[in-house]
């Protein structure tokens, strides 16, 4: 179902070498064989955005790399401040206090699908 999905990831940090390797350190939920996979391995390697700057930043590089445009795109993320910064730009936005949930992420397909006409 989301197999033409695009993963990206947008993270201001200070240390993007260090950011970048804990990539290969988070692995996804077990699909359905039960299988698990290094969060590396399902991004979108163009759109990997880690550095100091705006979520704004981040993001316009994102579209460019990826094509996508912001109302195609679903942002999760812990700080309210990033929330605020990127919604205007017609990405939905899933405020997401205890990490991605399965709660998080229903919440936000709906949303999503709630945006789109």
């Amino acid at each position: 179902r989301f197999a033409e999905c695009q993963v990206a990831i947008a993270s201001r940090s200070d240390e993007p070498a260090w950011a970048r390797a804990l990539l290969d350190t988070f692995e996804t939920a077990p699909d359905a064989d039960g299988a698990t996979r290094k969060l590396s391995s399902v991004l979108a390697p163009a759109c990997v955005r880690i550095h100091k700057g705006s979520k704004k930043t981040h993001f316009a590089e994102i579209r460019e790399a990826s094509g996508v445009p912001f109302d195609e795109m679903v942002f999760f993320d812990d700080d309210p401040a990033n929330i605020r910064d990127v919604a205007p730009l017609g990405v939905v936005c899933q405020l997401t206090p205890d990490g991605v949930t399965a709660a998080a992420w229903e919440a936000a397909l709906g949303a999503y699908a709630k945006a789109r006409p």
